[in-house]
């Protein structure tokens, strides 16, 4: 397994110190140039809100000569802003949720039978039952064991819920994760080839 190195740039656009919330693997993965664009453009205009929300302007406010502004380091309250400021907060934070809502889903549509892969962190994956089914059986622990493929998953296919199936190797249990769930950025590619894994 290859070393998981930061990635810093992605279509020419640097992602130093900025927080997608789902692993930059991911975008690496499946994001296009313009969806990061958006993205990022969104953060934007998300702080600029924030900015606007601290700057002790009433003008930015309903009912602002009812109330005490905020001050920095308080409770950020968007619902207080003026009808302008607080649309504008919950429609670009909707739509950043649907980008990374859409980034998880064609990262699980790009799994493939080929692949080993791996949970890069403690994460609860239901055990099918029936055709329809699944069950909690509890987090599981991936941490890949380069000597064994004990803690490593095959991909099976989308079951017709449009949720990924993956065989569990060390007990061929089959386990189900959720398309565009938000842990799926925990289950990962192993850099070595299905049938050089036995």
């Amino acid at each position: 397994m290859k070393s998981r190195q930061s990635i810093k740039e992605l279509h020419g656009i640097s992602l130093v110190g900025i927080s997608f919330s789902i692993g930059k693997h991911v975008l690496k993965e499946v994001a296009s140039k313009e969806e990061i664009e958006t993205f990022l453009k969104n953060i934007k205009g998300l702080e600029d809100v924030k900015r606007k929300y601290y700057s002790g302007d009433s003008s930015y406010f309903n009912n602002a000569n009812m109330m005490q502004l905020p001050t920095y380091g308080s409770w950020f309250r968007p619902w207080i802003m003026s009808d302008q400021y607080r649309d504008k907060y919950f429609r670009l934070k909707a739509e950043n949720s649907g980008i990374r809502k859409l980034w998880r889903q064609k990262y699980t549509d790009s799994f493939s039978s080929d692949t080993l892969y791996y949970s890069s962190r403690r994460i609860s994956l239901d055990m099918s039952t029936g055709k329809y089914g699944k069950v909690w059986k509890g987090y599981g622990n991936s941490n890949y064991n380069a000597s064994s493929k004990m803690n490593t998953y095959v991909y099976i296919g989308h079951n017709e819920l449009g949720d990924v199936e993956l065989m569990l190797n060390s007990d061929n249990s089959i386990r189900v994760l959720p398309r565009g769930a938000s842990i799926c950025d925990a289950i990962r590619k192993l850099d070595i080839p299905l049938e050089n894994a036995g």
